[in-house]
């Protein structure tokens, strides 16, 4: 693969994941309030509540790819490890969450997104200087 190529690839997949990782965390945040106001809106439809709580594993397969694909490119071990740590914090808390109804679930969901964040920003600021460092 051409290092121009790697590039592009890894600086397009980092910003995915942490697009997907900051939208997570703002519907985290959000889910709380529209569950507040659930009881306000037409009962017509009772299932509003499970599409919005699929949201949640759109989010864990999107930074599943991202974070595949960032970890399988970069150079650095320690920010592969992380990546995959923070994917499985991150993935950890959705099934304790939904499945289990436990409340540690939702702290480790906001962990994960936020260490998927920085570990995007991280990886991608070390390809660009691996990458410029290459070019000179």
């Amino acid at each position: 693969m051409k290092l121009r190529d790697l590039k592009y690839q890894t600086k397009y997949n980092d910003l995915i994941g942490i697009w997907a990782s900051l939208l997570c965390t703002i519907h985290c945040y959000l889910t709380p309030f529209l569950f507040v106001l659930y009881p306000l809106r037409d009962a017509s439809s009772d299932h509003g509540h499970v599409h919005w709580m699929m949201f949640d594993y759109v989010f864990l397969l999107i930074s599943f790819f991202a974070v595949y694909v960032s970890a399988k490119h970069t150079t650095h071990s320690t920010i592969r490890i992380l990546l995959w740590v923070s994917w499985i914090l991150f993935g950890s808390g959705i099934l304790l969450e939904s499945m289990f109804q436990l409340g540690i679930g939702s702290w480790m969901k906001y962990l994960g997104s936020f260490s998927l964040i920085i570990s995007h920003f991280y990886n991608r600021r070390h390809c660009r200087i691996e990458a410029a460092g290459r070019e000179i």
